[in-house]
């Protein structure tokens, strides 16, 4: 009986070693992160804004007057930290903005439909629109840095085509540090964006309804 009380506790003790060294987690706990990566305040400068801002789109493919008034309703910033991304933790920055002209899905609590704007999958430099209907239903990595054709083109897995990097010029405004970007696959585009830096998108074609718009009014809160 004592040899094999013995033969058990040697057993426990190595299998106990088995799970030490490199990275593995004991008893479920995690060590502290070595690091955390924020999302590139660049990149910020053209989504990142305060509650409280609005802007006023009106739509130019009709001669129907028509206008969609955005409202960014929820800012938030986290640090997530995952086994998975053992041992860097990193920021999640999103954006959630309702606008008066689209529905939200049936049964939900809030009317409008809210549209959001945040870096995934622990990228810190490049973002995605989303929502759950018909305005910018599933736009990824649409935008990133540095703003250059070949490096968006590779970080959109082929769906971002920098077209453009000069001023917008619309009928209401001149939008300087706008980005012109098509987005999807060839040999037809899904989506225009135009994009300012410390303004936001300030022109748009959805295919989701087939419009176009373009920024009329706004309000950027700190």
């Amino acid at each position: 009986m004592l040899i094999f009380a013995l033969l058990v506790t040697q057993c426990k003790e190595d299998d106990d070693n088995s799970n030490r060294g490199g990275n593995k987690i004991i008893d479920g706990t995690l060590p502290q992160p070595t690091d955390t990566i924020y999302v590139d305040n660049e990149l910020k400068r053209y989504y990142y804004f305060g509650e409280g801002s609005w802007w006023v789109y009106k739509r130019t493919d009709t001669n129907v007057a028509t206008y969609d008034t955005a409202t960014l309703v929820k800012r938030e910033s986290r640090i997530l930290y995952e086994r998975i991304d053992y041992p860097t933790a990193w920021e999640y920055a999103f954006t959630g903005i309702f606008h008066s002209y689209y529905s939200s899905l049936p049964r939900t609590v809030e009317p409008k439909l809210q549209v959001g704007t945040a870096n995934l999958n622990k990228q810190m430099d490049r973002i995605n629109i989303f929502s759950q209907k018909t305005l910018f239903k599933n736009v990824s990595d649409f935008f990133s840095l540095p703003i250059d054709s070949i490096s968006m083109l590779k970080k959109s897995n082929d769906n971002t085509f920098l077209i453009d990097t000069d001023n917008l010029i619309t009928s209401n405004s001149d939008f300087a540090n706008t980005i012109y970007i098509k987005s999807g696959r060839l040999p037809s585009f899904r989506y225009e964006i135009w994009i300012s830096k410390s303004v936001g998108p300030t022109k748009y074609f959805n295919p989701g309804d087939n419009s176009s718009r373009e920024l009329i009014n706004y309000k950027i809160k700190p």
